[in-house]
């Protein structure tokens, strides 16, 4: 049964473009082996939805507003006729709210054979100072216009008329390739050559450690899962949190027991296992430790 993004995204990391494929609030326009163009309509608010893109992803918004976050917290706000063009292999967050009216956007991906062609003729893409600058960026921002805005009301035309072909989509895409390097010179080519940096691999900490699922987890643990060695995740983790993540652990699971044994009739067993600890004397004596009673005491 075809879902929405909303319902995938309860329990799944969107990987695109292959979960976009049946998606009740996605069409697809053209799709030709890694490449394709689809279309969104969202409704409803979308919050704190994490994807990870396969390959090159343009975003281009024909009405409404959209938030990405990096895995570094910074936050870009693509507003109507602006496009954000992503390197392969982020871990990106997008928040959609509907205080502006519906949220339609493009969906572009340029797989293998499209971007070898196109950077083969761009001898010097990676020896540019301002593509060298740009490659740490996580996104690449792209400034709209008329031409850009006319190229996406033809894909809908020829989308209407079922012009599919795998040479036919070769051509738009090298079309619409050459329309945002001459729009945006700066790293533009930047965002489409393979990235060689582990950073691209990085997940956003703190929207990570909003589920409470990964209380349970060990600091090594979280540090693999956010995509970091663990130097690596302890030195983000302090420079965000102001303390080492096992002591910040520590307090968050504390603080979520608390409200489990005040809101739930859980077992006291049972609320050390949510909370990550699987010998109970050990949850209760840190338990203890940060609010002076146990855990029954706290509810008698």
């Amino acid at each position: 049964m075809a879902q929405t993004i909303s319902e995938y995204c309860e329990n799944n990391v969107l990987v695109i473009p292959q979960a976009l494929f049946g998606m009740k609030d996605v069409s697809t326009l053209m799709h030709a082996g890694e490449s394709a163009i689809f279309y969104k309509t969202l409704e409803h608010d979308l919050l704190d939805i994490e994807f990870v893109t396969r390959c090159p992803c343009l975003v281009y918004i024909e009405s409404g507003r959209e938030v990405i976050t990096t895995h570094d917290n910074h936050t870009y706000e693509l507003s109507p006729k602006t496009a954000a063009l992503f390197p392969a292999g982020i871990h990106l967050h997008s928040d959609f709210a509907n205080t502006q009216g519906l949220l339609k956007a493009y969906l572009v991906f340029f797989g293998e054979e499209v971007l070898t062609r196109y950077l083969s003729g761009k001898r010097k893409f990676t020896d540019a100072s301002t593509d060298t600058n740009n490659a740490e960026q996580a996104l690449c921002l792209i400034d709209g216009s008329d031409s850009i805005a006319a190229f996406f009301q033809s894909v809908q035309v020829f989308a209407s008329q079922q012009m599919q072909s795998n040479e036919f989509l070769q051509v738009k895409l090298q079309e619409l390739l050459h329309l945002l390097a001459f729009q945006n010179k700066a790293g533009f080519s930047a965002c489409l050559a393979p990235s060689k940096q582990s950073a691209s691999a990085k997940r956003n900490i703190n929207r990570l450690l909003e589920n409470t699922q990964t209380l349970r987890l060990t600091v090594n643990d979280l540090a693999h899962l956010s995509g970091r060695s663990l130097s690596s995740f302890n030195r983000d983790f302090k420079a965000i949190y102001d303390m080492p993540p096992k002591q910040w652990l520590i307090q968050r699971r504390m603080q979520h027991a608390h409200q489990l044994l005040q809101e739930s009739t859980s077992s006291v067993t049972d609320i050390a296992l949510d909370v990550g600890y699987e010998n109970s004397s050990h949850f209760i004596k840190a338990f203890k430790e940060t609010y002076g009673m146990t855990p029954n005491q706290l509810r008698s």
